[in-house]
């Protein structure tokens, strides 16, 4: 049995890459959506295509506070994992990794795909900030 889904950059998606640094002071991964407008994030799905690991997910719903703290592991029967390893912070405009886990930030290519918040509407006017 298979399941598939698939998405399409749009006002509130940001698909990509990036690469990872192996550092504390990780990647800062830019979130834009199909117009090019930063994204607030709210829940970012990746996995790093480089390496044998597993998908992970990180949202603001579980962490409303940087640092985000928590990461889920859709692939596993794990539970969620937390701590150091996983830290994360949304930021206005992007995620800044704050770790050097492999899961997401080991050197190495990572895709993801973002759901978020534009931060400026059509007039200029700033929605969203962390």
């Amino acid at each position: 049995t298979f399941m598939f889904m698939a998405f399409a950059p749009s006002e509130y998606i940001s698909i990509g890459s990036y690469t990872g640094n192996a550092n504390t002071d990780g990647a800062f991964v830019p979130l834009l959506n199909s117009v090019g407008v930063p994204l607030q994030p709210i829940f970012v799905l990746g996995k790093q295509f480089s390496a044998a690991t597993s998908w992970f997910v990180n949202n603001a719903a579980t962490d409303p506070y940087n640092v985000v703290k928590t990461q889920l592991v859709p692939n596993s029967g794990s539970a969620e994992l937390s701590g150091s390893p996983y830290y994360v912070d949304y930021v206005s405009g992007g995620v800044k990794n704050r770790t050097t886990n492999d899961s997401n930030n080991a050197g190495g290519t990572y895709l993801y795909m973002a759901i978020g918040i534009p931060t400026i509407d059509a007039d200029g006017r700033i929605l969203a900030a962390r």
